[in-house]
């Protein structure tokens, strides 16, 4: 439990990190100077309302003040990608939000068990080479270290993004989570042991997507990285590490050097559906294992994508489609699967009550308790098909019923 001088420290570094005034602080709590001063070092109790006040004052959970070495705490002030210094991202950004809900959910529930095993996760060696170690490992964790059409494949579609998905979840029990935001994160990473995550924008194209899964996972699976990370994008010095693991673990060198024997256009092109990437990030890595030197690399980038598609005959109007849909589709949204099996059974053990696990799946709680009451329902019998990429299908009371009704009969 947190001292009054943790506390107070803690309230400090919040109102630091989002830049406000100690005055201003005061100010919006009905506190003096001298009050807040108090409390800040540790002088002067804070009350419960008092706390509730500034908590909310600082947009942050009062857990964040009361617990400072909590995951609540970490993510509320978790540096932004490349910045040095602890910076509280967008506190009222829905994302923030909804990720400090869930671990915030998690945290009233029975601890993950057994928890995986990361122990042989190569951490020594030149980055780049070390980049090609640590994708060939989660691959062949991942169980897809020999074939690189098991999830990459020439029709592409949201199957491929889902199933690499579905193996994170499986294999390393991080909860993969995919929603549409106009604004904020392009992905994040929540290292928590009680509630380990990772988020994916559904607002970027597919290609882009599924670069970003394989970024984040990187930063989950790193375990130099002991903090929450919010990537608001994937460029910069710190991103250098998991840039190169996702392009390892995207293209394997075997196979990029086995597409790679005709230098030609379509052949390019095929790489791009093949792999699931973009354009750029196919020729960069192609000049990082020294299939083209620098001056192919440059005049590859100069002619870009629509050179690329310059290239292409009428003939090519499969291979035209399938790069189509990198870049106009979006992955499907996918809700927390893991944290919400944990949530069903919390609520059918007495550990929580209906409304948070109402409030995860956005679904009515009488209906939602008379279901989970008598039906044996769990996270992937639950979850429809989403209608369109990044966004989930609203059931209606009938919906829920007549579901219901149809689960209730096969049990």
């Amino acid at each position: 439990m947190a001292t009054e001088t943790d506390v107070g420290q803690q309230i400090r570094k919040v109102r630091t990190a989002c830049g406000m005034a100690s005055k201003d602080l005061a100010n919006a709590v009905g506190l003096n100077s001298s009050a807040l001063s108090r409390i800040e070092s540790g002088q002067r109790n804070v009350s419960s309302t008092e706390l509730a006040e500034i908590a909310d004052a600082l947009n942050v959970s009062p857990m964040v003040l009361l617990e400072p070495n909590s995951a609540i705490a970490d993510m509320a002030i978790a540096p932004r990608t490349g910045s040095d210094s602890p910076t509280v991202y967008a506190p009222n950004d829905p994302v923030k939000r909804r990720l400090t809900g869930f671990v915030e959910l998690a945290g009233l529930l029975k601890p993950l068990s057994p928890q995986p095993q990361l122990d042989d996760f190569p951490t020594k060696g030149d980055w780049l080479q070390l980049a090609a170690l640590q994708a060939r490992w989660a691959r062949q964790q991942l169980g897809i270290e020999n074939d690189h059409t098991s999830f990459n494949h020439t029709s592409f579609n949201h199957a491929s993004f889902n199933q690499i998905a579905q193996q994170i979840e499986a294999v390393f029990g991080f909860d993969v989570i995919v929603e549409s935001h106009q604004d904020g994160l392009v992905g994040a990473t929540i290292k928590d042991g009680t509630c380990p995550m990772i988020f994916v924008n559904a607002e970027q194209q597919l290609n882009r997507a599924r670069f970003t899964l394989a970024h984040e996972l990187h930063h989950a699976l790193d375990p130099n990285i002991t903090s929450s990370v919010y990537d608001t994008d994937l460029v910069g010095q710190t991103e250098r590490n998991a840039n190169a693991f996702a392009a390892c673990f995207l293209m394997p060198e075997e196979a990029v050097r086995q597409q790679a024997a005709q230098r030609d256009g379509r052949s390019l092109a095929a790489m791009v559906a093949t792999f699931g990437v973009s354009f750029n990030a196919l020729v960069y890595r192609l000049h990082n294992l020294s299939i083209i030197d620098r001056d192919g690399r440059d005049k590859l980038l100069e002619a870009g994508y629509s050179g690329l598609l310059d290239t292409l005959t009428e003939h090519d109007a499969q291979l035209r489609l399938q790069l189509s849909q990198l870049q106009t589709l979006s992955p499907a949204a996918r809700r927390p699967s893991i944290l919400t099996d944990r949530a069903i059974e919390g609520y059918r053990t007495g550990q929580i009550s209906i409304r948070p696990v109402a409030d995860l799946l956005g679904e009515a709680p009488e209906i939602l308790s008379e279901m989970l009451g008598t039906a044996n329902l769990d996270a992937a019998s639950y979850f429809d098909a989403p209608q369109t990429p990044g966004t989930f299908q609203q059931r209606s009371p009938d919906d829920l019923e007549e579901f219901y009704t149809s689960a209730a009969s096969t049990t």
